[in-house]
């Protein structure tokens, strides 16, 4: 309701204007605690995490402020403050070295690069698209010929074991789960707080307290079985679905934002915990990215 609300009173170009500068005093808190007391703000690798809990956390947001500079950049808000914005959002994720988060801005940011050639017209957009099929067929010629080396040197690149930083040991958990109670599932956040499942065990396996499975599909399969698993899928595209066709008819590149935070969305589902959860920013905001009714000028420039 709050996303809703903040959508048909404010309009998306200040919504994406609102979370910039929220993102952005969070940012420089960061670097302001981080130079002050590091000790407090750094793990013991040397990860960057700010005034958050955990660097992930940090990596997830200054990716999606990436998203946000980038969108308002192009649509000539305030561009110097915007560059600013961008660069540091960009330190801090670097800084983080989260490689989810890395691989979700970079996931954003792709569809803006398709949209700002098709936005130039029919002889650029032909020329790029023949660049990506030509890059697409080498690719595949490449995974075909190495594939498992390809794999294994990506996952080393960023810092990953083939276990993905022990996220397959909380999907085999969560997946032995699902299968007891495969239908409608054993309840919102129950398998955490219940002493009947395998929370405990999971918790002495990988030595840390986690209240999610790193992975929103499974998190869904357990808590609402596969009525649950569909319909959380069946919202996701048919909300892409709708702000691609949202973005079809509008002019502006903050319109392009909701597309990015999509395309960003769909990484951190597999792989973090952004939506199933109390009060979190990204289900918010995948509620306020929605078209609703609204005057004419709600989503206008100014």
């Amino acid at each position: 309701m709050t996303g809703i609300t903040l959508r048909t009173t404010m309009g998306l170009s200040r919504l994406v204007r609102i979370v910039f500068l929220g993102l952005l005093a969070g940012q420089l808190l960061s670097v302001i605690l981080t130079v002050a007391a590091p000790g407090l703000t750094r793990g013991t690798d040397g990860n960057w995490s700010g005034i958050y809990s955990h660097k992930n956390v940090l990596g997830s947001l200054a990716s999606l402020q990436i998203l946000c500079a980038a969108c308002l950049f192009l649509q000539g808000w305030n561009r110097l403050l915007i560059a600013f914005g961008f660069c540091l959002a960009l330190a801090l994720l670097l800084a983080t070295r989260s490689a989810t988060a890395l691989v979700a801005a970079t996931a954003g940011l792709m569809p803006l690069a398709a949209i700002f050639a098709w936005r130039q017209g029919k002889h650029v957009t032909g020329f790029c698209l023949g660049i990506a099929i030509a890059l697409a067929g080498v690719g595949i010629l490449l995974v075909v010929a190495r594939g498992a080396d390809i794999s294994a040197s990506v996952l080393s690149d960023l810092g990953k074991d083939t276990t993905l930083t022990g996220r397959t040991i909380l999907w085999r958990f969560g997946l032995d789960q699902f299968w007891r109670e495969p239908l409608i599932g054993i309840g919102y956040k129950a398998y955490w707080e219940s002493p009947l499942t395998t929370a405990a065990y999971l918790h002495f396996i990988t030595k840390q307290k986690l209240w999610f499975f790193h992975n929103n599909f499974i998190d869904a399969a357990v808590a609402f079985g596969i009525v649950g698993v569909v319909l959380f899928t069946v919202a996701l595209l048919d909300t892409a679905r709708r702000v691609i066709a949202h973005f079809a008819r509008s002019s502006g590149y903050v319109e392009a934002w909701p597309i990015l935070f999509m395309s960003q969305l769909f990484v951190l589902v597999c792989f973090e915990c952004p939506l199933l959860v109390n009060h979190g920013l990204h289900q918010l905001l995948l509620a306020a990215i929605l078209p609703v009714v609204r005057s004419p000028t709600a989503d206008g420039n100014d």
